[in-house]
């Protein structure tokens, strides 16, 4: 039998591993998505800035009329968005390199395959589609073969996230409101993971610790803004009291967030981790940004 002696040292050794290696990670470009604005049509672009949201640059590829969602690779050297293609009629799933070069297509469906999440080791990609009607979780190859569908819900699925220890992936499901679900990669062990009603949780991420980013909307203002759980729905705790689509950077120790605080104009700010010290990184007067993701460097 172990003794709790050295049941406490390997949690601390467990811990000290953990935090070496998100302090170890450098964190690379932010991307995300900005609309073209003025009398362009409202289509979204891909763009990329620094970390404090300088030198910022458009590196759609070209062919693409409309990014819906991107997001890094975990080695940071390719990024993998859902777009509408020129004369297309519903986004499809690609693969670019960091610079917005080497466009390749990895679904052909006809029906929308939106908002693509790696797995940590970089060979699969999670997804959503509605081509069985209801928008249901997927995943696939990284080069696009072996597409099977993983979530078993009477109900609309989107936005799924990779844990970085690859054991899960959360996602979000319209149970009568936008509830966190988790599920094992292929598909099972499905649960809701927080209870409640009517509160919407919505935008989920992962923080390089294993815990869980997200967003929540509620009626009463002391549950909305940003929130962070553990991955078995344990500890749950408020970041912020708004802002959404919250991300960690490679590091740990910032989060890149959504925020509109004058209600209109909505900007992309980052924050620490424990949620003090927000800044603004954007200011585009209107055109909106959204989606953020950081670059692993």
């Amino acid at each position: 039998m172990v003794s709790r002696a050295a049941a406490a040292l390997f949690l601390v050794l467990a811990f000290a591993t953990i935090a070496g290696a998100a302090s170890s990670a450098r964190n690379g470009d932010l991307l995300y998505l900005r609309s073209l604005g003025g009398n362009a049509p409202p289509w979204d672009r891909l763009f990329l800035a620094a970390p404090d949201g300088s030198n910022p640059r458009d590196v759609t590829p070209a062919g693409l009329l409309d990014v819906h969602g991107a997001v890094w690779s975990p080695d940071g050297r390719r990024i993998a968005l859902s777009a509408l293609p020129d004369g297309g009629t519903a986004p499809e799933l690609y693969v670019v390199g960091a610079d917005g070069t080497g466009l390749r297509r990895l679904t052909r469906n006809q029906l929308a395959d939106r908002m693509p999440a790696w797995s940590p080791d970089g060979r699969s990609i999670a997804f959503a589609s509605s081509r069985d009607g209801l928008q249901a979780i997927y995943s696939m190859r990284a080069d696009g073969s072996r597409q099977r569908k993983l979530s078993d819900q009477n109900a609309n699925c989107e936005t799924p996230a990779w844990s970085p220890n690859g054991r899960w992936i959360v996602a979000t499901c319209q149970l009568q409101w936008w509830k966190l679900i988790r599920m094992r990669p292929d598909g099972s062990g499905e649960r809701r993971l927080l209870p409640g009603y009517p509160l919407t949780e919505s935008a989920p991420s992962w923080t390089p610790d294993g815990r869980i980013l997200f967003s929540r909307g509620s009626n009463r203002p002391s549950g909305r803004g940003i929130f962070v759980v553990g991955a078995d729905g344990s500890g749950l705790r408020r970041l912020r009291a708004s802002g959404g689509e919250p991300v960690s950077s490679p590091d740990g120790r910032l989060i890149a967030f959504t925020a509109s605080p004058d209600g209109a104009n909505q900007e992309l700010w980052t924050m620490r981790r424990d949620g003090t010290g927000a800044k603004q990184i954007t200011a585009t007067n209107g055109v909106l940004e959204h989606g953020p993701d950081w670059q692993r460097r």
